[in-house]
């Protein structure tokens, strides 16, 4: 289950970057259906770990936190 912040998930599917562990890089992936899915493999993704999405805007070096959930 994930968790939007605005409240109303955002059109599917959805390219964005996931963050798996704190400081950890940025990952590329596709949101479709509850899914995530990452464009290259991942080492050791846990169930109970939280996955946050961003989305990076390209004219600004902040990310803005779209949602996460808990990694099943």
């Amino acid at each position: 289950d994930i968790h939007w912040i605005a409240s109303v998930p955002p059109k599917l599917p959805l390219k964005c970057k996931v963050r798996l562990r704190h400081r950890h890089e940025l990952q590329d992936c596709v949101v479709s259906d509850g899914l995530i899915k990452f464009t290259t493999p991942q080492r050791a993704v846990t169930p109970g770990q939280f996955a946050v999405l961003y989305l990076s805007p390209l004219l600004s070096k902040n990310n803005i936190c779209l949602g996460g959930g808990i990694v099943k």
